[in-house]
């Protein structure tokens, strides 16, 4: 017998001078019936019959799809890809229904560009959780579950170019502490809160070009933003302004600063009806108003200059309302409301 021909396996158990051995013959043509942990054999990737797949790799791009892909999980396979790409086809919403066969796997990098995607539901992100690298880009996008990106913490790209998003809050990129390029070229944005980047120390590349950009004081820090950072801003020669019409069409950087500047409203007190006739007996109905920088609050005085307190005068004297707009209720006119009421 040959060491081609057979498989010599010895156990042996030694106890003091005593032991055993016992050899026997295993036939090299019998290896095919060894389980697949004995072979060093790469598990498969899940795939669907359309699309190309191989170990790194789900290529679904182009297949026309209109809805996203399912996966078919094989029996041994691996549960980290490099990629997947359903780009350039013709779906219009992402729900977390609609990945539940995704759910076994995580992915580097997925991409959703190019489809006709009009929704996102919150949900679909508990698949996104693991994922480097996420593509939306050229879609029709007027809203997005920023609140959702907190469970995608590893993101370090967000490709959301050539959508239609208006607004986002605040807080949208909290949870991205590693993001290192964001993309919103192309889509409605007006302005930004001034605490949009507040968390995201790590970002090299920043793209906000063709968008409508108001250039007021609500965006003051929004340009500031883009001279300081200048080497993270990568396109502030297609910041635009929209608004307002005397400065349509100029480049935000172009402005002077003390257009962006904001000017202290002037806090003003109204009252209406400022003057009227009444006779004694008659009621008398006025309304106090508050405009200009907050904190705002106004209140009603009586005729000895007192805070008007509903209690102290029953229900004769009413005011009613918030702290910068106020309604104050005078029934049956008596003497001693002259000289009248203010308002401060």
């Amino acid at each position: 017998m040959t060491p081609t021909s057979a498989l010599l396996l010895a156990l042996y158990l030694s106890q003091g001078t005593a032991g055993w051995a016992m050899p026997f013959e295993f036939p090299m043509e019998s290896w095919g019936l060894l389980p697949d942990l004995f072979l060093d054999q790469r598990p498969e990737p899940p795939c669907n019959q359309e699309c190309s797949c191989s170990n790194d790799k789900i290529d679904c791009k182009g297949k026309g799809f209109a809805t996203v892909p399912e996966l078919t999980v094989k029996q041994h396979y691996q549960t980290w890809l490099e990629e997947i790409d359903v780009s350039h086809n013709r779906i219009t919403r992402i729900l977390g229904s609609d990945l539940k066969t995704w759910r076994p796997m995580s992915f580097t990098t997925i991409k959703f560009n190019n489809n006709q995607i009009v929704q996102i539901e919150a949900g679909a992100f508990m698949i996104f959780h693991r994922s480097e690298h996420l593509s939306l880009a050229n879609n029709v996008l007027t809203t997005f579950p920023w609140a959702a990106l907190k469970k995608s913490s590893f993101l370090t790209s967000l490709d959301l170019k050539n959508n239609k998003l208006v607004s986002a809050p605040g807080s949208a990129l909290q949870g991205l502490r590693l993001l290192r390029e964001f993309d919103i070229r192309n889509n409605r944005f007006a302005t930004l809160p001034n605490s949009f980047f507040r968390y995201n120390k790590q970002l090299q590349k920043v793209y906000f070009g063709g968008n409508p950009w108001r250039c007021d004081c609500d965006n003051n820090w929004l340009r500031q933003y883009a001279e300081e950072k200048e080497n993270v801003v990568q396109d502030e020669e297609r910041m635009a302004c929209n608004e307002p019409s005397d400065l349509e069409g100029m480049l935000a950087m172009a402005i002077p600063k003390s257009t962006f500047e904001c000017i202290p409203p002037i806090n003003k007190v109204t009252h209406y009806p400022e003057e009227f006739s009444l006779m004694e007996g008659q009621a008398a109905f006025m309304t106090c108003n508050a405009s200009g920088q907050e904190p705002l609050a106004v209140q009603w005085l009586d005729p000895q200059k007192k805070p008007v307190v509903t209690q102290r005068f029953s229900d004769r004297v009413q005011v009613t309302g918030g702290k910068d707009a106020l309604l104050l209720t005078v029934k049956h006119l008596k003497m001693e409301d002259m000289p009248g009421y203010t308002c401060t």
